[in-house]
């Protein structure tokens, strides 16, 4: 096995990082449209005075998340006509950030595509939903939730992490001309 040059190491990691950032991004509107097929299927089920009930402690974490960045960082309450936009922000920053990171990590341990990316969403499923968001008071604890939204999330991650594997090998493919 030819052992690379460090300034092509270096070059290499850039370009896995670059790849897998597209990939995040891209498995990021992935993962949103498994969100929206979910929420067209369970349309017809929800009561309507659970409708009416939705409150803060039923937004997503993402929108948690960007209050939260809103009041600490900014010092002032999120504005109701900013709060998709900043919930789209704090999904496709972390989801492209995952993506960089998985995409220059892959190109070094090449274990991290394991399944076709499946490992690596589900990885995120366990670290990030079921452990970092329930930690960081963004959502209940894993006994709080309902089984349909850890199914929810885990069904999301799994779509993420292989479709963050699919477009970072295609990405790859054309940075490494």
């Amino acid at each position: 096995m030819q052992r690379k040059r460090y300034g092509q190491q270096e070059e290499n990691l850039w370009k896995g990082v670059a790849a897998g950032l597209v990939a995040g991004f891209a498995a990021s509107w992935a993962m949103n449209q498994v969100f929206t097929v979910w929420s067209k299927l369970n349309q017809n089920r929800q009561q309507p005075e659970q409708s009416a009930k939705k409150s803060e402690n039923t937004d997503p974490a993402t929108l948690k998340l960007a209050r939260r960045i809103s009041r600490e960082v900014f010092h002032r309450d999120l504005p109701d006509d900013k709060m998709r936009i900043a919930e789209a922000a704090v999904h496709y920053g972390f989801g492209t950030v995952m993506g960089g990171i998985y995409g220059g990590l892959s190109d070094y341990v090449p274990r991290a595509q394991a399944a076709q990316g499946a490992a690596f969403g589900t990885l995120l499923f366990l670290v990030a939903d079921e452990a970092a968001v329930p930690l960081m008071g963004l959502s209940g604890k894993a006994n709080e939730v309902p089984l349909s939204s850890h199914v929810l999330g885990f069904t999301a991650h799994l779509v993420y992490g292989v479709t963050t594997e699919l477009v970072r090998k295609g990405a790859r493919r054309l940075l490494a001309a």
